[in-house]
């Protein structure tokens, strides 16, 4: 199923007062990338969201799968597939001019938060 924005945008809204809710002041950005922020979705797209926050290679593993059953529910609810990123803002600030995925996330991103 295709996500209207008005779907989309409540739907990262759920999502980015989640992370707000699970990281506090460790988050650092929600970005919607991917098909979704350029606009060429069809129905076969995923929604992919990247959040970055300021955590150990440790704590971000820690959090994947509280983030992931989230994501889940939130798809089951809406018929969408929603696909998160969950990125150290150490590692993204290092490696965003030099690989082509980051590149991709600061050209396309759209940051919700």
């Amino acid at each position: 199923m295709m996500c209207d924005k008005l779907l989309l945008n409540e739907l990262i809204s759920k999502l980015t007062a989640y992370a707000k809710e699970l990281f506090g002041d460790k988050l650092r950005h929600v970005i919607l990338y991917g098909s979704y922020a350029r606009g060429d979705y069809d129905e076969e797209s995923d929604i992919d969201v990247m959040i970055m926050a300021d955590l150990s290679p440790e704590e971000l593993s820690r959090y994947r799968w509280e983030l992931s059953c989230f994501c889940a529910d939130l798809n089951v609810e809406n018929g969408v597939f929603i696909t998160t990123k969950l990125q150290s803002s150490e590692t993204f600030e290092r490696w965003k001019t030099v690989l082509p995925f980051y590149k991709n996330v600061l050209k396309d991103g759209i940051i919700y938060a």
